[in-house]
């Protein structure tokens, strides 16, 4: 079986961060892996219809800006 699954924002954030969808599917993923379903886990780096919806080019005066949520780091 395959499964499309995500990392677990809670766990990584020490519950800093609540992104639900995210931290669900990865407690699919590890029941399934407890329950010995024999399965491949796929996590997209991203869903590029994200682009339509969240991160589209906003204005700002006379520039267009896409924001994207990052550590600051990267």
């Amino acid at each position: 079986m395959i499964f499309s699954s995500l990392v677990d924002v809670a766990g990584l954030s020490q519950n800093k961060l609540y992104v639900p969808h995210f931290t669900m599917k990865h407690n699919i993923e590890e029941y399934m892996r407890q329950i010995g379903l024999d399965i491949v886990a796929v996590a997209p780096a991203f869903y590029y219809q994200n682009w339509l919806r969240f991160f589209y080019a906003r204005q700002m005066g006379d520039k267009f800006v896409i924001a994207l949520p990052t550590d600051g780091g990267s």
